[in-house]
């Protein structure tokens, strides 16, 4: 805007510099050449100079000033010895596909059991949704299948890579990564955990936590993904908690282990950023919230009410470097696309020599 302005006033002054010396010669050939006619002509040069040393100036004070919103710069690019890398995690809301695995299907039973036709306009919904929110790395949940993400795969045709975390029970809705780079390596850690409820039965972690390493363009990255047990399976938190104390866990003994690796994690974790399950990530300072410095409503992902869903990242990457904002219809109530979640971005930026690259 100020450039604009800047270039107006310019233009306006050159504009009134030739006015100036149209009018002397003009003035000079009528005054020379037909007398009686630049008699005739007096009073309407006597209107436009009556304009241009006194009207006009006013016309350029009024439409040129700068409102205080003008004086701010434009955001700056980031510099060739930084990189961006941007992050979101999503739950999609029940994709599941047209085979009923539990044998109860439809109607009021957990497994719904859609046409091809209605499973392929999910399938296109979720892509829509996923083109709208245009990070390199995407963390998925409520999937059945791993057809299903390579459905999701084709119909997007941007990401060549993936990786699926299957529970592998009937009907299991499960958790995906898709990312624009390769994949170096998958682990799962389910197998590892171990918690007995106060009735003292064992309960197994509710779906996988996966880690895929990626490797975008030269950057290094291990990005983690699980969906914690629901309010409704467990009201009491206690089993969340459990849960979100064991991935801190894997997560910390990975980063120690790979003390320059860039580490992200998020995902559908039922519990707000007040909840003790998502204070207790943030433990011996391995992983930081992205969102824990914006005003919660910002940040709300399960319709406009709560914020489920979350990103970190690990500590060592300054805080400010985490830019991150929820992707929504126009109505957040609603969701993105037809889930009823929204999806939660974060754009990493951070200097290229953390590492250890060049560009």
């Amino acid at each position: 805007m100020k450039f604009a302005i800047s270039s107006l006033r310019e233009t306006f002054t050159n504009t009134m510099k030739l006015s100036f010396i149209h009018y002397f010669i003009v003035a000079s050939a009528l005054l020379h050449l037909f007398p009686r006619v630049y008699m005739m002509i007096i009073p309407h040069i006597a209107r436009f100079a009556a304009f241009v040393f006194v009207l006009a100036p006013i016309a350029y004070a009024a439409g040129c000033s700068e409102s205080p919103e003008s004086a701010t710069p434009p955001a700056p690019m980031p510099p060739a010895s930084q990189a961006q890398v941007r992050v979101a995690t999503f739950n999609v809301h029940r994709l599941f596909d047209t085979v009923c695995d539990s044998k109860n299907c439809g109607g009021k039973n957990y497994e719904p059991q859609p046409s091809q036709e209605e499973y392929d306009a999910q399938i296109a919904d979720i892509a829509r949704s996923i083109r709208t929110i245009d990070a390199d790395i995407v963390l998925l949940q409520e999937i059945e299948k791993e057809s299903s993400v390579v459905d999701l795969q084709n119909a997007l045709s941007i990401y060549p890579a993936y990786a699926f975390g299957e529970c592998g029970y009937r009907a299991s809705l499960d958790v995906a990564i898709l990312t624009r780079g390769t994949i170096d390596a998958v682990e799962t850690y389910r197998s590892g955990y171990s918690y007995t409820d106060p009735t003292g039965k064992p309960r197994p972690l509710s779906r996988e936590l996966i880690r895929a390493d990626i490797d975008l363009n030269g950057i290094k990255i291990s990005a983690f993904t699980t969906h914690l047990v629901s309010r409704v399976s467990d009201p009491t938190g206690a089993r969340r908690r459990a849960e979100a104390a064991y991935t801190q866990q894997v997560i910390a003994e990975f980063a120690a282990q790979n003390p320059q690796r860039f580490i992200v994690f998020g995902g559908d974790l039922n519990d707000t950023p007040t909840d003790t399950t998502v204070i207790d990530l943030e433990k011996d300072g391995i992983l930081i919230r992205d969102a824990k410095n914006l005003p919660p409503a910002t940040v709300y992902t399960w319709g406009n009410k709560v914020a489920f869903d979350h990103l970190f990242h690990n500590a060592p990457l300054s805080p400010h470097w985490a830019k991150t904002a929820r992707i929504c219809n126009d109505n957040p109530a609603t969701g993105l696309g037809t889930s009823d979640h929204c999806a939660l971005k974060s754009t990493y930026t951070f200097p290229l020599d953390y590492l250890g690259l060049s560009r």
